[in-house]
């Protein structure tokens, strides 16, 4: 079921978050009543019931003012979750992992730099390989969730032999064809990936690191 925006359900949602966000709680039924101008709290009761039915709001049955938009609640309103968290880079598939908002560990909120529309997933770093570049283990990178990149662009790829993995894409001036290379020369000697089949998942945007 689509919510249309004039609907009382809607407007009732809307409520909710907004309150949760003003004050961190949800609001009574008798708020709602006055906010979306109902008069019956069994009316209120019948849109919540509703809403939860529909899995856009989660109600805890154990705790009677327990109201949680869920994710599609939150895409009924419009509102930017922030970017998925997907684990670690060695975690598989990041194309498998966006297929669904189940592929989130959870949300991080958006840097202003970006547009709320850029198609963005973040992921920890794990291993050593990209030392020499600047990026070591626990590292947390952007992305740009994107099929294509150029050369001497980093990014996300997914291999058959390694998973998936950050690497700087090159041109290998002997075969012509685009490579992966690591930054860690007691790891990767040779510096370019025997993997030549691989998958580009995205192009790394920025790097956030805990001090």
């Amino acid at each position: 079921m689509t919510l249309k925006e004039d609907s009382n359900q809607f407007k009732i949602l809307e409520f909710i978050y907004d309150t949760v966000e003003d004050r961190g709680f949800p609001p009574t039924v008798r708020e709602i009543c006055e906010a979306v101008n109902l008069s019956s709290t069994s009316t209120v009761h019948g849109h919540l019931n509703r809403l939860v039915k529909t899995g856009y709001l989660y109600k805890d049955p154990s705790k009677p003012r327990a109201l949680e938009i869920t994710q599609e609640g939150l895409n009924a309103l419009g509102v930017d979750p922030g970017i998925p968290y997907l684990g670690t880079v060695a975690a598989g598939d990041p194309d498998t992992a966006l297929a669904d908002d189940s592929g989130a560990e959870y949300y991080v909120e958006r840097p202003e730099r970006f547009d709320k529309r850029d198609p963005l997933y973040m992921l920890r770093v794990d291993g050593m390989s990209m030392i020499e570049r600047g990026i070591y283990p626990d590292d947390l990178v952007i992305v740009r969730h994107q099929n294509v990149a150029a050369q001497g662009d980093l990014v996300i790829a997914y291999t058959e032999n390694n998973g998936t993995t950050l690497k700087e894409l090159v041109r290998d001036h002997k075969s012509k064809r685009l490579r992966l290379k690591a930054y860690n020369k007691e790891m990767y000697p040779d510096e370019l990936l025997p993997d030549t089949n691989f998958k580009i998942c995205g192009k790394v945007v920025a790097l956030n690191r805990d001090y």
